[in-house]
């Protein structure tokens, strides 16, 4: 919707090099192949389950893969429940964007709630796997442009509760989402209706293919 207010011709896809990776202080990247499970969102509305979130690391382990916690400052807690035994190494609250952008970029697999990780995994062609509550995947997707992007989106499709329509102040039919805040919704059910198993078959696809 943003890119139609610009005349000319449409641009061709992302592709890998159109955005330099930038220069980051040097820090301890996990022994590769890892996946990085970013469990902080700006909203507590966004959050998934953290027994869920425990499950799937012990799942990724099980694969191969070595895990990397992750979230902002101080998110440090949510990543305590949901590791409590503290198996896996946390990078939560203890990277800047230019390290975070290597964190991600450097991993075979990022899961993340629908936030800015999440996007930034788009930017580094990492296989990343999107959960959305609240916010809408068709919105919020790959579109045309990010199309040869390896993302995928896990949501609950017409949940009931996802009923705003109004975008950039405008009602539009086709919109589906949430902007509600704690005070008006008291746990995020279209999060918790977002099953392991789902998370998991979302997550084979991106493994079985190509590394990039």
């Amino acid at each position: 919707m943003v890119a139609d207010l610009a005349d000319g011709p449409e641009p061709p896809p992302y592709a890998p090099g159109q955005w330099q990776a930038p220069d980051a202080a040097p820090f301890d990247a996990p022994r590769a192949p890892y996946a990085v499970l970013h469990v902080g969102a700006s909203t507590p509305l966004k959050r998934w389950l953290p027994e869920r979130w425990n499950a799937l690391a012990l799942a990724l382990a099980e694969r191969g893969l070595a895990v990397a916690w992750s979230a902002g400052r101080g998110e440090e807690a949510i990543v305590t429940q949901c590791d409590p035994e503290r198996r896996f190494t946390s990078y939560a609250g203890r990277l800047d964007l230019a390290q975070m952008w290597h964190l991600v970029a450097g991993a075979r697999l990022l899961v993340s709630p629908d936030t800015g990780v999440a996007h930034l995994g788009r930017v580094t062609l990492t296989p990343t796997a999107t959960l959305f509550g609240p916010g809408s995947a068709t919105l919020l997707g790959n579109g045309r442009f990010w199309r040869e992007a390896p993302w995928r989106a896990m949501t609950v499709e017409d949940f009931p509760c996802r009923d705003q329509q109004v975008l950039f102040r405008r009602r539009i039919e086709w919109v589906r989402r949430c902007g509600r805040s704690t005070a008006e919704c008291a746990e995020p059910r279209c999060m918790h209706a977002i099953g392991l198993q789902q998370v998991l078959h979302t997550v084979d696809s991106l493994l079985e293919g190509p590394e990039l």
